[in-house]
């Protein structure tokens, strides 16, 4: 089995995990966009953050999503994408890589526009950018991450 061939099996793999093993999250209350766009407006850029600091970062967006909610951010990450069995819709994501790799977290993504699959998206395994707006859903007591109205990109290396 060749890299790339394992590379594309374990961002697939990762953003299935993901999905099957998001934090619980407890019922709190909301917070208005307005409101969030007050507190942060700027954007929150991961990309020129070292992968520690975007380790923490996530983190915390695993742990309290509604500080994010309705934030700008940008991220890096790998390319992935899975079916939801149960409704057929595809999901898409952005693997975020730790310094490790051992805490690899998946991102979905809702593209602004009308895109198709696969004419418009990467390969499964190629490294990404992708900004928009930081939103979360709950799926029974599973949290699920994502950006919407995004913008998907190839990879932008900073520093």
């Amino acid at each position: 089995m060749n890299l790339k061939r394992i590379i594309k099996a374990s961002a697939a793999a990762l953003l299935c995990m993901t999905a099957a093993c998001a934090k619980p999250v407890e019922k709190k209350e909301s917070v208005s966009s307005e409101a969030a766009e007050e507190k942060e407006p700027d954007i929150l850029d991961l990309t020129f953050m070292s992968s520690t600091a975007v380790y923490s970062e996530v983190l915390n967006m695993m742990t309290s999503p509604e500080q994010y909610r309705f934030r700008k951010m940008k991220i890096n990450g790998i390319f992935g994408y899975r079916t939801n069995e149960e409704t057929g819709k595809m999901i898409f994501g952005c693997v975020i890589l730790d310094a490790t790799q051992c805490c690899e977290q998946g991102i979905e993504f809702i593209r602004s526009g009308d895109y198709t699959f696969p004419d418009d998206y990467p390969e499964p395994g190629e490294m990404i950018t992708v900004e928009g707006t930081f939103d979360y859903y709950t799926d029974g007591n599973l949290v699920n991450l994502q950006l919407k109205d995004a913008v998907m990109s190839p990879y932008e290396e900073n520093g």
